[in-house]
């Protein structure tokens, strides 16, 4: 099973092979920085309270900029779309920032 999964890997494009490799290092260095983003927000005296609010932020913040850019995607405005994510992301992350400090 793993020789056929490498094997199909290597017949990919260079440039996909590339972005799946890319997104696997990056979602890794996400996952051991909130993990250490977490043990620093609990070193502040914060409760796990706070943890947990700054957790959800995170997750309420992803998923109004993807339905957002979902609705802006479909009706064929792609461009839109990721400035759509992009200032979504920027805004969303203001509580995430307060409930830090």
């Amino acid at each position: 099973m793993f020789k056929s999964t490498v094997k199909r890997f290597a017949s990919y494009n260079r440039n996909i092979r590339m972005l799946l490799l890319g997104n696997i290092f990056i979602q890794s260095g996400l996952g051991i920085f909130m993990v250490i983003y977490n043990f620093y927000i609990r070193e502040l005296g914060s409760s796990d309270n706070v943890n947990g609010q700054v957790i959800s932020y995170g997750f309420a913040r992803d998923r109004l900029a993807l339905d957002s850019c979902r609705f802006a995607w479909r009706q064929n405005r792609k461009k839109k779309a990721s400035y759509l994510r992009s200032g979504c992301y920027r805004f969303f992350h203001a509580p995430e920032i307060h409930t830090s400090k």
